[in-house]
């Protein structure tokens, strides 16, 4: 049983990788709110280089030479680095998103991902916070600013995937808590301070 348990939290953790949430969410919401491939191919080239392609580059370098222990960064003192240039390089995404006039859901998602990051990259320097929970609340709460209230059920998600990185004793409870609430409480504000309000 432990064995299989252990499994299973890896599958989730592995299942709900940061990485792979955003990227995929960022894909899709950069194709549906495109008007043609010539809006949609910049938008995509742009995140995948400055959301994605340069903080990974600069984590498989801090793997290569051991700078890093494992690829979700999981102990404090290896987090610095890698979260301030995480945080830096969505910033500068951000403001080339803002000059080529993107829509505008993707360029406040891409501007909740770099206050998001910011905030996370301050945090480090003192505290473990899931990054898990932090996105994957924040993405939640993007699909129910963009496209209603019926999205929340997506928020228990967030049981099976604390639970997992509780289990692997990668965070505490708390970690995984507030990692939830400031990914749920920073996008939300964001979004707010655009415009947006929850449809119903």
């Amino acid at each position: 049983m432990k064995k299989f348990l252990l499994f299973l939290s890896f599958g989730i953790s592995l299942l709900f990788s940061p990485y792979l949430i955003f990227l995929t969410f960022f894909s899709a919401l950069s194709f549906i709110f495109a008007k043609d491939l010539r809006q949609f191919l910049p938008s995509l080239l742009v995140g995948f280089l400055f959301l994605a392609l340069i903080p990974g580059a600069y984590i498989l370098w801090g793997l290569e030479t051991k700078a890093i222990y494992d690829l979700h960064i999981s102990h404090l003192k290896e987090r610095k680095w890698p979260f301030i240039i995480i945080a830096i390089s969505a910033l500068v995404g951000s403001i080339i998103f803002y000059y080529l006039d993107v829509k505008q859901p993707i360029l406040v998602l891409a501007t909740a991902y770099t206050v998001n990051a910011a905030l996370i990259a301050v945090i480090t320097l003192f505290w473990k916070i899931s990054i898990h929970m932090a996105l994957f609340s924040g993405m939640v709460t993007v699909l129910i600013m963009l496209f209603g209230i019926q999205f929340w059920p997506f928020y228990l998600f967030l049981l099976p995937l604390g639970w997992a990185r509780v289990y692997r004793k990668n965070h505490t409870l708390a970690q995984i808590f507030l990692g939830a609430v400031l990914g749920f409480a920073v996008t939300l504000l964001i979004y707010y301070f655009f415009g947006y309000q929850i449809k119903g």
